[in-house]
């Protein structure tokens, strides 16, 4: 349980009870993150529904609830900031990419020249073969502008 940044977390069970572990408790960090955490361990506090409800209640009168609410506010209100730079950011990244997509490159048309087919089959069945190969040949050419290959 080790590299947490923050220190308390709390839980809590279906009967009411708040466990609130100290992550930086050094037994508690020694632990494997798929062990059982003993409620009997230093760092574990359990508090009661009724006892929360008493903190909570004494937090807001005290300022404190509005006083974290505040300072969580302005934490999220950055990283809503930020977030909203890093969408700019991909934005104009995307605007740019798909204009460079949509370019059309300068690269003149190729004209394609189509190998004529006899119109009766007066040729063999290899020879109707070996046409169409020829003829395969000569489209990939002039797709590929490669009419040297021919």
């Amino acid at each position: 349980m080790s590299d947490r940044d923050i220190q308390y977390q709390a839980r809590r069970d279906q009967s009411g009870t708040w466990r609130i572990m100290d992550t930086w408790d050094e037994e508690i960090r020694s632990l494997d993150r798929t062990e059982e955490i003993s409620d009997k361990l230093d760092g574990i506090t359990l508090i009661t529904e009724g006892q929360y409800l008493s903190i909570i209640k004494e937090a807001t009168k005290s300022g404190y609830l509005a006083s974290a609410a505040l300072a969580e506010i302005q934490s999220l209100e950055a990283a809503v900031e930020e977030l909203e730079d890093e969408k700019q950011r991909l934005t104009y990244e995307n605007e740019r990419l798909t204009s460079e997509v949509e370019t059309p490159l300068d690269v003149p048309p190729q004209t394609y020249n189509p190998v004529p087919v006899p119109a009766q089959s007066s040729l063999s069945e290899e020879a109707l073969i070996k046409l169409e190969i020829v003829k395969s040949l000569t489209g990939m050419a002039q797709g590929e502008n490669l009419t040297g290959l021919l």
